[in-house]
């Protein structure tokens, strides 16, 4: 799994060009990835 989020991880920089409300989503979802990996 930590391979996959390491990849998922990469695609926020590309997706930082979209609107400001797009990057708070992402620091969420950011969030809720770091949990999954902690339960890892």
């Amino acid at each position: 799994m930590g391979i996959l989020f390491s990849v998922v991880n990469r695609q926020p920089s590309t997706v930082n060009r979209q609107p400001s409300t797009v990057n708070r989503q992402q620091s969420t979802v950011n969030s809720q990835q770091s949990t999954v990996n902690s339960i890892n």
